[in-house]
């Protein structure tokens, strides 16, 4: 898929941004059936028998987070409208779930941290960072996208939301607030 960006890519400006979408999405959904084939294969399973266990296991954390990483991950492809948030977002829920998330980041980041500080020593401080914000980067979403959930909310519509309260005192300084409780958490 990388490959096929980095190729599409030397063509931007001679093709038409919407036909190298189209390349994309068509190659990424052919690519994902391949996966999916192999998979079941090699399983020995349906695409009805995963159905009908994704319908009963759901909402178990191990089945929710690929899950989501999959859904989010189509959506960025297939440039799928991500940052939609529900009518029913209040500001005092919003200001909840800004709350939650950014708690959510800030102990899945000292997490990370304290499980590889044994490793930091006699390692480059450079080295240890650039691993521990792999990681980061990796853990960050699925733990972020799960404690968003509740709230019907994604990564991708942080942003979105911050937009659409602007105008909220009680949203902007509660977002203040969260940046700098995690600011003061690593300083």
């Amino acid at each position: 898929m990388v490959a096929l960006e980095q190729q599409l890519s030397q063509y931007k400006g001679q093709i038409p941004d919407e036909k190298l979408k189209q390349v994309m999405v068509q190659q990424f959904e052919e690519e994902l059936q391949e996966y999916q084939d192999s998979t079941l294969s090699k399983i020995n399973c349906s695409e009805k028998d995963i159905e009908i266990a994704y319908i009963y296991y759901k909402d178990e954390d191990n089945v929710k987070q690929p899950s989501n990483q999959l859904k989010n991950m189509y959506r960025a492809i297939t440039g799928e409208v991500t940052d939609e948030i529900p009518a029913d977002l209040t500001e005092d829920l919003f200001a909840e779930a800004l709350i939650e998330y950014y708690d959510t980041a800030t102990n899945c980041m000292k997490s990370i941290m304290t499980e590889t500080e044994s490793s930091r020593v006699g390692q480059d401080q450079s080295v240890w960072i650039n691993m521990v914000m792999k990681r980061f980067q990796i853990e960050h979403e699925s733990a972020c996208s799960s404690a968003l959930e509740k709230y019907g909310l994604h990564t991708e519509m942080i942003s979105s939301a911050l937009n659409k309260f602007k105008g909220s005192s009680k949203v902007i300084s509660t977002f203040a607030q969260c940046q700098n409780k995690q600011q003061n958490e690593f300083a």
